[in-house]
């Protein structure tokens, strides 16, 4: 799989270099490499990564009361219904893989002309940590990528039904309901000094502890919070907040560096100053909720997967616009090498 991943990813780098003139082939293109990731997703070796042999359990057992109580229903639906055609796992891996992905290529075309270049940068990091992973998150993570533009454009109805569906895929949509309220205006002198402090408040938020946040009385996800923090007190649990891990504070330069040229960005970017308020919520999430690493890790991810957005927008600040491409496809190169191993998914890229 690793050698697959690489060659594909690679592929679609060197591919965004020409992608202004591919005219009529880039579509065809970009729909072709998308039939890639949800073929490889789909059919993927089971146990390759950390939660498919789990998802393969469930899948054959989608009526066991521990399964029930850990997923969504909408998941035991589609278990059911895919178990009267086949006893295969990858059944399901299929039908998540062709939700996750293709809602995201959606996403992307409406996002920007360049779209093959968001395919690159989501196939860096997300894909492999959504698609290949967290597959419950990778639908609510594509609905949630629509989403936003929905909300930057006052679509305010269409982004609540968006997040409500992507809700019956994995509760942690709940977190996301507040971007509603959010508006894409130009940033004036106050927001830009909100966001400017919004990380140093993340850092101060968790030395002052914010365990007093770790309520388990709360609905639904108390009970999950309670497993999560179980795991993290018996040394089960594989997550294990650094904040100062490379990953975060990549992250955290390219969203300051957006920051500074922001006016640059919103000219070519109509959605840039939502995306830099939803991109500094997941920054601070990430350190202020670090008491339950996994909780820190899932919500923060959900809400910097704009960094998709985030990164692709470095194009319009850099000049020539190759030397830009350049920029981004060392950024992708370094989240490829070193952040997903950071986040144990070694096994899915090794070569």
């Amino acid at each position: 799989m690793g050698y697959i991943l690489a060659i594909v990813f690679i592929s679609t780098l060197l591919a965004c270099f020409i992608e202004k003139y591919m005219k009529r082939a880039q579509f065809p293109i970009f729909i072709l490499l998308g039939i890639v990731l949800i073929i490889v997703a789909g059919f993927r070796e089971i146990g390759i990564d950390p939660d498919s042999l789990n998802y393969a359990t469930l899948y054959l057992h989608p009526y066991n009361s521990s399964v029930t109580e850990h997923v969504e229903y909408s998941f035991i639906l589609i278990a059911t219904l895919l178990n009267n055609i086949s006893d295969s796992p990858h059944a399901i891996l299929l039908v998540y893989a062709i939700m996750g992905v293709s809602l995201k290529m959606i996403a992307f075309k409406k996002y920007s002309e360049h779209y093959i270049l968001m395919l690159a940068i989501y196939l860096c990091y997300f894909y492999e940590l959504h698609e290949l992973t967290q597959i419950r998150a990778g639908v609510l993570s594509g609905c949630f990528l629509i989403a936003v533009l929905y909300i930057a454009e006052r679509k305010r109805q269409k982004a609540a039904l968006l997040l409500f569906i992507g809700g019956l895929f994995h509760i942690s949509a709940i977190s996301l309901f507040p971007t509603l309220f959010l508006g894409n205006k130009p940033l004036n002198k106050k927001t830009r000094l909100v966001l400017y402090l919004s990380v140093p408040i993340g850092y101060i938020l968790y030395f002052m502890g914010t365990s007093i946040l770790f309520n388990a009385d709360l609905p639904i996800i108390g009970d999950k919070l309670v497993l999560y923090q179980e795991a993290m007190e018996k040394g089960d649990s594989i997550v294990k907040l650094d904040l100062f891990n490379p990953v975060y504070l990549l992250n955290i330069f390219i969203f300051y560096f957006l920051l500074i040229f922001h006016e640059t960005i919103t000219k070519n970017i109509k959605y840039a100053p939502l995306l830099l308020k939803v991109y500094a919520i997941g920054l601070v999430l990430y350190t202020s909720l670090g008491f339950l690493p996994v909780l820190s890790l899932r919500l923060s991810e959900l809400y910097y997967i704009v960094n998709i957005y985030m990164i692709g927008s470095l194009y319009y600040t850099i000049k020539p616009r190759w030397a830009g491409l350049l920029i981004i496809s060392m950024i992708c190169i370094i989240l490829y090498a070193f952040g997903l191993p950071h986040m144990g998914l070694i096994n899915i890229v090794k070569l």
